[in-house]
């Protein structure tokens, strides 16, 4: 199910049920049911009969650059026990966007489970639909959504082993194969066909006294709004941002000693309304504590985070994906993707704090209204959003924040005391995308945006099973940099890639 509208010289693709300049459209209704079966990982107590266990639901991704949001409402989540008995565990009816998450983790639901050995389980979704990015020869960019109002097949979920819940808590991990449960035939004005089968792997984990990684219940760069604080029990309760269809989901979180903060001095400079970026840990019991907490623009009332799609300097003008929103108007009227922006003098452009030290780099890590460039994962802060055609948005401030890249390694070098790996990105890639126009009938900022350079050092996080080596593929997490038409990444994680 698709449509197309054209937007100043360029063709857009209307995401269902979003705001894209200049009306708004309503949600197509879709549902679809499933189940699947398989095995996964287990802890290491015995079941008690009549017993439950607390489990924190967790969400992730595997996924290469094809897609920029995968979307599904997951209405109900069941384990099935090796005597055939069926559990259902969740039946809260919740869009979400798998994307966001790759190679990362965010929270779900946290919900009691009857011990036992499952030997399978189902997982039940609706609106399933994805959106990718696309140039022609002319430079028209085409912002295409494929959705289904049903599932050709059930959706299928994967255990590596029987899953014993036992204990007191524990956590679970659900992870869209986003490779295997979307495709699509060539990119717009040109695609022919897609598919949409949604596969997950659903893994258990134990929870450790100070979650790391997202493999034991870390959760990076999760974008909320502060809805109430308690500064003297040292919590807050935020609303999480999301996709323009997702609806609100609150989550109490800790603040304590170990909480690093950015942007702000301490925990007092947060109020109700503010937009942050959080790392938070799942506790022992299920709870969370916030271990960074960010704000790039604490005057900022209204923030989009994407990657930027169309970028003119000779007009000042951006526009995003918009992958998440959230603040005081974009919370009740989202906007569409490639929703447009006009800096100005007054625009700030910084980068995120998470990398603290760029001067130490071997190349110019410099992001600015000079430097922009179509691709990279930025965070749009404005104090209005305009919803009328012919007038522009002014962003208060544009913040370069980390992304996910997928590429082949081509080769590997050094650099001081980093390792350089010049790594090849996927012709479907928005970056490549939005670079190169094959005719080249507009202006390329990166004619070779295909390459990255991506640099390394001792404290990245290196969750890869497969050796870092040229002919492998691999998920690069970090700050892209435009650097004289050359892309480089400062990356601080690494992930087995997904073939592309």
């Amino acid at each position: 199910m698709q449509s197309i509208c054209t937007l100043a010289g360029r063709t857009h693709r209307r995401f269902p049920g979003v705001f894209v300049l200049p009306s708004i459209f309503s949600a197509l209704a879709f549902l679809a049911t499933g189940c699947g079966s398989g095995s996964s990982s287990s802890t290491t107590t015995s079941p008690i009969p009549g017993e439950s266990t607390k489990v924190a639901i967790q969400l992730s991704s595997t996924a290469n650059d094809e897609f920029i949001h995968f979307n599904m409402t997951i209405n109900q989540i069941s384990l099935t026990n090796k005597a055939g008995v069926t559990t259902t565990i969740f039946s809260t009816a919740t869009d979400v966007d798998f994307i966001p998450t790759n190679g990362d983790a965010a929270p779900f639901v946290t919900v009691s489970v009857p011990q036992d050995v499952y030997t399978s389980a189902a997982v039940a979704v609706s609106s399933p639909r994805f959106s990718n990015v696309s140039m022609d020869s002319k430079g028209s960019i085409y912002l295409n959504t494929d959705a289904y109002g049903y599932t050709p097949t059930p959706p299928v979920v994967n255990l590596a082993a029987p899953i014993t819940v036992s204990g007191s808590t524990m956590g679970l991990m659900l992870n869209l194969q986003a490779a295997q449960s979307g495709s699509y035939t060539g990119l717009e004005p040109n695609q022919t066909a897609y598919t949409i089968n949604p596969t997950f792997d659903l893994t258990a984990f134990s929870i450790p006294a100070q979650a790391t990684t997202p493999l034991n219940g870390k959760c990076s760069r999760i974008a909320a709004q502060v809805t109430a604080i308690d500064t003297a029990a040292g919590s807050m309760t935020v609303t999480l941002a999301g996709h323009p269809l997702t609806g609100d989901r609150t989550l109490s979180v800790a603040l304590n000693s170990a909480t690093v903060f950015q942007g702000i001095a301490s925990a007092s400079k947060l109020a109700v309304g503010s937009l942050i970026d959080m790392d938070i840990a799942l506790q022992p019991d299920t709870s969370y504590a916030a271990t960074r907490v960010e704000a790039d623009a604490p005057a900022t009332t209204n923030l989009t985070m994407g990657q930027l799609i169309d970028v003119d300097p000779s007009f000042s003008y951006i526009s995003t994906t918009a992958t998440e929103q959230q603040g005081s108007i974009l919370s009740a009227q989202p906007v569409g993707m490639g929703f447009p922006y006009v800096y100005a003098g007054s625009t700030t452009f910084q980068t995120s704090p998470q990398f603290s030290d760029l001067s130490a780099l071997p190349f110019h890590a410099n992001f600015s209204a000079a430097t922009l460039a179509a691709g990279q994962q930025v965070s749009v802060g404005s104090l209005s959003i305009a919803m009328t055609g012919g007038i522009w948005t002014l962003p208060s401030s544009v913040t370069l924040v980390p992304q996910t890249i997928d590429a082949v390694v081509q080769a590997v070098s050094t650099s001081g005391d980093y390792t350089v790996y010049t790594v090849q990105l996927a012709p479907y890639d928005l970056i490549v995308q939005m670079n190169s126009p094959a005719g080249a009938a507009v202006t390329t900022l990166l004619p070779n945006a295909e390459t990255v350079y991506v640099y390394l050092d001792s404290s990245a996080t290196k969750l890869n099973s497969t050796p870092l080596g040229a002919g492998s593929t691999f998920r690069f997490d970090g700050l892209l940099f435009n650097d004289s038409g050359v892309l480089r990444m400062i990356c601080n994680r690494v992930n087995d890639g997904v073939p592309q």
